[in-house]
């Protein structure tokens, strides 16, 4: 296993963002400082010991306090419960997640205590969750989405206000789809709405691979002219479609709903991020990502319940 330092969030001291390569797949997770020159670093593949923090570092396995990242009680919970009634399983699972996410600093010990209910109750706050004494489906697929590691680089650049003479006329550079059709890069996905092929597909760089996917992209444009029409002004894209290699280029999460063509990076030309989060929120957005101080918000359409998570 190969892993490359992503970027630095906080000073070496504390925590930094790691990203993994190994055979065309990618892990994230987060390292942590143990003992100079040794670190450590929670990821999909466990426990991990990295002898050079600052450059490419073979990484060695370690014995590890949790004998899998997978997480098969909170996958698997379908119920509210009290946090208080949560099994020790569970509640490494729990400690786990928040560990990764910054939120909890204690041990991976499935010990129910004062620690682990505080860090739980400050990240159900960062999502806008209530009741933080229980952990139901909804708030175990958003803790969830915590292993996913929502660092994608694509979204940090200042975003620019889209070009939109030419919107929904069929100009600017032609893609070939997979359903035999030709659209054009400043037509619209779906007429009469706001979201051009263009702004979907990075200018037409990205072609859809399958039928599934421009069904989804069509999806998502109908789903999006229901958030502009709320909102009531012009709203930017910063990602849209994306392919597998794109998506890992960018350091996209390993199930992200934008190589299905269901996902979106959405700002406000009008810089009202609070307000477009609010409509976001009352959409029927499935999945809902906070993204504001990088310039963006995400909105998502993937099947289930409700997730909401921030990067």
């Amino acid at each position: 296993m190969i892993w490359k330092k992503l970027e630095e969030k906080y000073p070496p001291s504390q925590t930094e963002v790691l990203v993994g390569y190994k055979e065309e797949a990618v892990y994230q997770g987060f390292w942590r400082q143990k003992e100079k020159p040794s670190w450590q670093i929670y990821s999909s593949v466990g426990l991990v010991e990295v002898k050079e923090p600052h450059y490419w570092a073979e990484i060695q396995p370690l014995p590890l306090p949790i004998t899998t990242m997978k997480y098969p009680n909170l996958e698997g919970l379908n119920k509210t419960i009290k946090l208080a009634d949560a099994d020790s399983e569970t509640i490494k699972e729990i400690q786990s997640l928040l560990l990764i996410g910054n939120f909890y600093n204690g041990e991976i010990d499935g010990i129910y205590d004062n620690n682990t209910v505080a860090a739980f109750a400050k990240w159900k706050e960062s999502i806008w969750l209530g009741s933080p004494e229980l952990i139901g489906e909804k708030a175990a697929l958003s803790l969830l989405e915590i292993a996913e590691n929502h660092i994608a680089t694509e979204e940090h650049t200042v975003p620019t206000k889209p070009t939109l003479i030419d919107a929904g006329s069929k100009t600017g550079r032609v893609l070939f789809l997979p359903t035999g059709e030709t659209v054009f890069e400043h037509e619209f996905i779906v007429p009469g709405i706001p979201l051009t092929w263009g702004e979907m597909t990075k200018g037409c760089d990205r072609v859809p691979e399958t039928k599934l996917v421009v069904g989804n992209i069509v999806k998502t444009a109908k789903a999006f002219g229901k958030i502009r029409d709320v909102f009531g002004g012009p709203i930017g894209i910063t990602s849209g479609y994306r392919t597998e290699k794109i998506n890992r280029a960018v350091g996209g999460a390993i199930n992200s709903q934008h190589v299905k063509g269901l996902g979106l990076d959405i700002y406000p030309l009008d810089s009202n991020f609070s307000r477009l989060f609010q409509v976001c929120r009352s959409s029927d957005a499935i999945g809902l990502g906070r993204g504001m101080h990088r310039g963006f918000i995400h909105v998502d359409w993937r099947d289930g319940i409700r997730v909401e998570f921030s990067y």
